[in-house]
């Protein structure tokens, strides 16, 4: 498709999209990623950076890198993708939160818990607002908030 349709063609990046998610559920996490790398420069060429698509293709990145245990990489992309989320569709959108979120588990996987504990505190009413406080997500930035402060002596 890239050849015949080019690499901006709506078909040719939904492909590339499917592709991912088929070595990301084959388990061939550097397939996904070196498509999600693949996808999301195509869309950052083709439609600009403050595009919607865009900004799925930065969280799908980021979401790869992820899975791909590239943390360092994982953790800057995903707040990236936050700031570009808020400043294109509001804190409080599914995306942002997405984001927001797993940038949070990055500081948590490496150790950084009284930086991850600021932002958990941040995000969790923004999940009661948009979510109710008895949505297991909300539940679980909330069982997340007690662990850290636990750990820390924080009780």
């Amino acid at each position: 498709l890239r050849r015949t349709l080019g690499d901006g063609h709506p078909q040719t990046l939904a492909a590339i999209d499917r592709l991912a998610i088929f070595y990301r559920n084959q388990n061939n996490i550097q397939g996904s990623l070196e498509m999600a790398k693949l996808t999301y420069a195509i869309k950052f060429a083709k439609l600009g950076e403050e595009h919607n698509e865009t900004l799925y293709a930065l969280i799908n990145l980021a979401t790869a890198y992820h899975a791909a245990e590239v943390r360092k990489e994982a953790a800057q992309t995903y707040y990236k993708a936050y700031a570009l989320a808020c400043k294109l569709l509001g804190e409080e959108h599914q995306l942002a939160l997405f984001a927001l979120h797993g940038y949070i588990i990055i500081q948590i996987e490496i150790g950084q818990y009284e930086y991850a504990l600021g932002a958990l505190e941040f995000e969790y009413p923004l999940f009661c607002k948009v979510h109710g406080e008895s949505d297991p997500r909300t539940v679980e930035i909330a069982r997340l908030i007690a662990a850290i402060k636990n750990a820390l002596g924080k009780n």
